[in-house]
């Protein structure tokens, strides 16, 4: 199968091409930054038959519409298209009592602007060569529980209240979208993930842990399989919905 993955060189992107390449599938991979992948050769020389590679600004309209031509060009088709971008702004992350609201307004527009454009521009263009297949967005627990502050005492850490806004946001246009293509044959899903492994504090990872079943933190390849059922035939039935992956982080 041929599918489109934005993000793909960051963390649990790239971990989902590998994924995905192993699994047979051709890809076109997107990023604001492709520098990883093309300086990767070792991963260029055992899968440059299956992917297309070309940078892509996630947060301009022009520049993910002249992407996707090129992509759906060199793949021949789409059977589903990935958002794994994480396009921030100015002051992003800082504690609540420092958010300035322009810089608030600037990291929603950035980053729930970059998810509207990539559904809206990858549904329209699905949906005029009649291409039926899944179309995935990245969400996070933090979209649906309150946050946990207490994991991040001890650490110069906090959980952002524009990250919460913005992916609270994006769950609710997957609902959005797949509703207004219903009978599209085309599905709109999200992953919400916990916290990945990222070489946080010892502090943060032992507090994290004790509020999960088992693992705590995952590692961005614990993502992948349930991404690549989603994308798959499997789950055909399976539309609208955001599906939870956090060893019971938000239980």
């Amino acid at each position: 199968m041929n599918f489109l993955i934005i993000g793909a060189g960051g963390r649990i992107g790239f971990s989902l091409v590998t994924h995905l390449l192993k699994e047979g599938h051709t890809l076109a991979l997107g990023d604001i930054d492709l520098s990883f992948i093309h300086n990767n050769t070792k991963f260029l020389e055992t899968y440059e038959s299956q992917i297309f590679l070309k940078e892509v600004d996630i947060t301009s309209d022009k520049s993910y519409k002249s992407w996707i031509v090129d992509a759906c060009s060199a793949l021949g088709s789409v059977d589903g298209a990935v958002n794994c971008s994480y396009p921030k702004g100015k002051n992003y992350g800082a504690t609540l009592s420092e958010v300035d609201l322009s810089d608030f307004n600037n990291n929603i527009s950035i980053h729930l602007g970059a998810y509207f454009n990539f559904l809206q521009i990858t549904s329209a263009f699905m949906q005029d060569k009649n291409f039926n297949g899944s179309i995935l967005c990245t969400s996070s627990i933090y979209g649906d529980i309150a946050p946990r502050f207490n994991v991040y005492q001890g650490t110069n850490m906090t959980m952002p209240v524009e990250y919460a806004a913005i992916k609270s946001a994006i769950n609710q246009l997957i609902k959005y979208f797949a509703a207004a293509y219903s009978g599209a044959h085309i599905r709109f899903n999200a992953v919400s993930p916990g916290g990945i492994l990222a070489d946080q504090p010892d502090s943060f990872i032992a507090a994290y842990k004790d509020e999960c079943l088992s693992k705590g933190l995952l590692d961005s390849e614990d993502i992948s399989p349930l991404i690549s059922f989603l994308l798959s035939d499997g789950a055909q039935f399976i539309n609208g919905q955001v599906i939870t992956i956090d060893d019971g982080f938000s239980l």
